[in-house]
């Protein structure tokens, strides 16, 4: 298998009925800090979990549930420049973003397909979200005045990295010196994943498609369209043979049980049982597979998600703002 570490985008996702995706790559993101949980601060409040309900630190499992339970109790302020119509608006810094960040599965590529890129405003957010494009581009005393304070190898400066503010106006002058010579290719990226959207989801309601699934016009569309062919195949893919149930409704009853001081329920057989055939009972929350992507070819990200969408059968992209 090829060395990830080359690989600029890490992507996971599952197989079946959990539409989310959980990225990780490097980003320039709204500091929302005032108003969000940063990572060691949920990771602290996990370990306050673990010990109030004296729950082993080895139980994995339990993780993913605590995490959930924060999440929902403190909700996350959007820091996806992608996700704001008019970011001069909003009165926030900009720093560098290099962790995990879960969201529902397609949201990038929706927001993407939703860009002027026209417009530099709209390029500047696509510049910023998806920057670990131009890092090996933009001039070295640019990029160490943008990233002032961080390792010299960028790519990995792991999760204790230094935090600096970005240089809003030093960006604005990296993203006009790219925007010219950008704007035709992307603007021919969009286009070419708009015509691959609108044709999965037969979205100009054609009739000669009218008695396909989803899989079914995007297995034509993809043998039709050449460049798709090309990017179809530029990633690495893991992916673990196990189970996962984090329904919210198994987690609120699991959640029960902990502050009754009971804190084996994920292992208890008449538990689990009970709780799935109430919450479940035709089995569809039940997910496997999950499936570990690295790739550094950003349409290749998009190509796997968009996959993932037609593969899960959610039927949620329809027409964009910008046509």
């Amino acid at each position: 298998m090829q060395n990830s570490n080359k690989y600029s985008i890490e992507l996971n996702l599952y197989n079946k009925n959990n539409p989310v995706e959980i990225t990780r790559f490097f980003s320039v993101v709204f500091d929302t800090r005032k108003f969000n949980l940063s990572a060691k601060n949920k990771e602290k409040l996990v370990d306050k979990l673990f010990k109030e309900n004296k729950v082993q630190r080895k139980e994995d499992s339990f993780n993913e549930i605590f995490l959930s339970l924060i999440d929902k109790n403190v909700p996350p302020i959007p820091e996806n420049l992608l996700f704001i119509r008019n970011i001069e608006k909003v009165d926030l810094d900009l720093i560098l973003n290099y962790e995990y960040r879960k969201m529902t599965l397609g949201d990038n590529l929706i927001a993407f397909l939703n860009l002027d890129l026209n417009n530099f405003d709209d390029f500047f957010k696509f510049f910023c979200t998806f920057i670990f494009i131009y890092l090996d581009k933009i001039p070295k005393t640019q990029l160490s005045k943008i990233f002032k304070g961080f390792d010299k190898d960028i790519i990995n400066i792991g999760i204790n990295k230094p935090f600096h503010i970005a240089n809003k106006d030093l960006l604005k002058q990296c993203a006009e010196t790219f925007y010219e010579t950008e704007k035709e290719y992307l603007i021919k990226m969009q286009l070419l994943f708009k015509n691959f959207v609108d044709y999965v989801f037969n979205n100009d309601r054609k009739k000669k498609l009218s008695k396909l699934n989803n899989a079914q016009r995007f297995y034509i569309f993809q043998n039709m369209t050449e460049d798709l062919r090309e990017i179809s195949e530029d990633y690495i893919c893991n992916y673990s043979l196990s189970f996962s149930f984090t329904a919210e409704e198994l987690m609120n009853e699991l959640f029960d049980e902990i502050k009754k001081g009971i804190s084996n329920s994920l292992f208890n057989e008449k538990f689990l049982i009970n709780t799935m055939t109430k919450n479940d009972p035709n089995g569809k929350k039940i997910v496997g597979n999950k499936y570990n992507f690295n790739t550094n070819n950003l349409s290749a990200y998009f190509y796997i998600v968009l996959y993932h969408i037609v593969l899960n059968d959610i039927d949620y992209i329809k027409r964009f703002q910008v046509c």
